[in-house]
C-alpha cells in the first residue's frame, strides 16, 4: 500500500514540548487544535467520498494527539474495500479493476487554508494566554 499523505506543520513537536514545559495542561489545547483541523478535513472528505452503500462515507473519522492529526477511512471489519477504493487495485484473474479515488487527498487540498487558519488562531491564542 502507498505511504499516507500528510501535511507537516513545521515546529509542531517543538511547540508541544515547549507548551508542556510551561504548563502540563497546554498539551491538551494543542491536541484540540489538531483535532479541529482533522475534523474539517473529515467533513470535507465525507462530501467527496464515493457512495454505493454509504459504509465508506460513514467510516470516515478523525483522531488527534498532541503531535499529530489523522483522518481515517474504512476498517478491516466493516469496510475492508476502503484501501482499494482510495488507492485503486490492478486487474485480478477473476476480473475487475478499480481506479484510485483520491477524495481524502483532495479534502486536504480544499481545506488547506482553513487548516492554516485553525492553527494560526489556536497557536496565537495559546501564546497570548500563556506567554
Amino acid at each position: 500500500m502507498a505511504d499516507p499523505v500528510s501535511i507537516d506543520v513545521v515546529g509542531l513537536k517543538a511547540l508541544g514540548k515547549s507548551l508542556r514545559d510551561i504548563d502540563k495542561g497546554l498539551g491538551k489545547e494543542l491536541r484540540l487544535a489538531n483535532k479541529a483541523a482533522a475534523d474539517v478535513v473529515a467533513v470535507k472528505a465525507k462530501t467527496l467520498a464515493p457512495v454505493v452503500s454509504g459504509a465508506l462515507r460513514q467510516s470516515i473519522g478523525s483522531k488527534a494527539s498532541q503531535r499529530s492529526a489523522a483522518v481515517k477511512a474504512g476498517t478491516a471489519a466493516r469496510v475492508p474495500y476502503a484501501a482499494a477504493v482510495i488507492w485503486g487495485h490492478n486487474p485480478r484473474p477473476q476480473g475487475g479493476f478499480t481506479e484510485p479515488n483520491s477524495f481524502l487527498i483532495e479534502a486536504i487540498g480544499y481545506e488547506y487554508e482553513e487548516i492554516k487558519r485553525i492553527y494560526d488562531k489556536r497557536v496565537a491564542k495559546l501564546a497570548k494566554d500563556n506567554l
